[in-house]
């Protein structure tokens, strides 16, 4: 950073410190929420991402798209998921997840 951006983020901070008002505002146009930073929401995920989205494993992800259970488009080489189809996934809870199978044959 140079001399002068130091200078200038120290004479933010010191607005800052003394405006709790401001330093409230700009938190909140500065973030999606009004403290936690989120991601711009796209409309196609591919299959790594929408493992991310629904918090499983991309190998589960592969098991939802083999069973029809998640529909995708494929894009030249790239398999991609519709962020709808994500959402209502995701709404209808653990009972549409597959469930793994431990080796002795008992549910997890």
């Amino acid at each position: 950073m140079t001399a002068l951006g130091q200078a200038l983020a120290r004479e933010l901070l010191a607005v800052l410190r003394d405006d709790p008002e401001l330093r409230a505002e700009l938190r909140g146009l500065l973030t999606a929420d009004g403290g936690e930073r989120r991601e711009p929401q796209r409309d196609w995920y591919s299959l790594a991402e929408a493992a991310d989205y629904l918090r499983v494993s991309p190998r589960t992800v592969e098991r939802l798209v083999a069973t029809g259970q998640l529909p995708t488009s494929t894009v030249g080489r790239r398999r991609l998921a519709h962020r709808r189809d994500l959402a209502a996934l995701a709404a209808a809870g653990r009972d549409t997840l597959p469930v793994a199978a431990s080796r002795r044959g008992r549910t997890v």
